[in-house]
């Protein structure tokens, strides 16, 4: 009787507080990036928009570069081997180390055609926000959510609001200044995580073991590939419809598509996050996969689409608010992106039981012919002079080619294969 009363405080006291916590924070960053939104569409050219959508899309694949995808081997072997930990956190700041350093050469030798404090504040952000994501994932690999999710407020929401107010009083002509903004919050929000990870890690900085770091990056390498070639997807169709439309069709498919990613971000909190130690875990049998794979993938379509369709009027109604004539006549976009969210997702579900699975080179040939078909349809769309928004077709066939070839692998791999890790 007295194990049963411990256990529901347990549960009350612990993982309810937890969740809750978890759910408020991710909620609070993502109606945040709701109204940064808003208030940019409406108070900001379309031009100013679709300048930002393209920076920080281009931010956002530099990223996955700059960190090699690692952390995903890493914490892969943190999960599954807990006294391990120090040794691995100690070899991936050596080689973080030298990715920035490469970085720095790299930005200032080649020397992009963009404003130099436009330049500026990409390298500066860029390195920042990296070390931050490599602080996520190690809080979420630790077993520490709630303080993941504490670090992405801080640094993708809290600058928000700071923002708005200081708009308010001093009346901010272009995009430029919000960088400030969101350079100094991406700084404040590594003090923190810095603090959390040498109050909960013991680190040491000894010689670099070059075995396991070769090793370490061999087993990264088809992450990465995979990686890169998934982010291209959103790296392109912007370039593209840029190229091939106008300001107007860039701003608002960047404005839908936002929409739409924040309800994966929803979906990610409410059920991939609280179950991302388990998959990992188990995940590694691979019986685990042939019997719960398209329950996953039912249920977090289920899960998907009904926000979405929850969404619809809500979405509307966002719309009218943004002031702005050309996004509330290009709505049906928001229907198209819902599709690419769908497809996005099945590719995220079927790629996430791959990586725990061990199978990252099946990954990286799925990817790869997706990015293929991506590119082959936007060869097309362009000497053809067809719609600007068939892009987003191409994009959505892209993407259900690579969950067809993701399915394909798992099904072929026997029942009773183990991988190796």
């Amino acid at each position: 009787m007295i194990k049963i009363v411990e256990m529901r405080e347990f549960v009350f006291k612990y993982v309810i507080n937890v969740f809750v916590a978890n759910f408020f924070l991710r909620s609070a960053t993502l109606v945040s990036k709701f109204v940064f939104l808003i208030y940019v569409t409406r108070n900001f050219k379309l031009e100013e928009l679709a300048n930002y959508g393209v920076f920080s899309s281009v931010l956002t694949y530099v990223l996955y570069a700059l960190g090699l995808e690692i952390y995903t081997v890493t914490q892969r072997k943190i999960v599954q081997s807990p006294l391990k930990q120090e040794l691995y956190i100690g070899q991936q700041i050596w080689v973080y180390c030298s990715t920035h350093l490469i970085f720095v050469f790299t930005i200032f030798i080649f020397q992009p055609n963009i404003e130099f404090a436009t330049l500026i504040f990409f390298f500066a952000i860029t390195s920042v926000e990296h070390l931050n994501q490599e602080i996520n994932r190690l809080a979420i690999a630790l077993g520490k959510p709630t303080v993941a999710s504490m670090l992405l407020f801080l640094r993708v929401a809290a600058w928000v609001w700071l923002f708005i107010f200081a708009d308010f009083i001093v009346d901010f002509e272009n995009l430029h200044e919000l960088l400030v903004f969101w350079l100094v919050s991406v700084i404040v929000a590594f003090l923190f995580g810095l603090r959390f990870i040498l109050s909960h890690c013991k680190i040491t900085f000894n010689r670099p073991k070059w075995r396991l770091i070769v090793k370490i990056l061999k087993l990264s390498a088809p992450i990465l590939v995979a990686s890169l070639s998934f982010r291209l997807f959103f790296v392109l169709d912007r370039i593209f419809l840029d190229i091939l439309g106008s300001p107007q069709l860039v701003a608002s498919y960047i404005f839908y598509m936002s929409l739409t990613m924040a309800v994966l971000s929803l979906y990610d909190s409410a059920y991939l996050a609280p179950n991302l130690r388990k998959f990992i875990r188990r995940g590694k049998d691979q019986s685990y996969w042939k019997a719960n794979l398209f329950k996953v993938i039912a249920q977090s379509l289920t899960l998907y689409l009904g926000i979405i369709f929850l969404s619809i009027p809500f979405v509307s109604l966002v719309a009218d608010t943004t002031g702005k004539d050309e996004v509330r006549e290009l709505i049906h976009v928001y229907y198209i992106t819902g599709g690419i969210g769908a497809a996005y997702l099945l590719n995220t579900v079927v790629n996430f039981a791959l990586y725990t699975m061990g199978r990252d080179f099946e990954n990286a040939k799925s990817n790869i012919s997706g990015i293929l078909v991506f590119g082959f349809g936007l060869i097309i769309v362009a000497f053809c002079s067809f719609d600007a928004q068939l892009v987003l077709v191409s994009l959505v066939t892209g993407f259900l080619t690579m969950f067809a070839f993701k399915l394909h692998y798992i099904n072929m791999i026997p029942k009773r294969e183990n991988a190796d890790a």
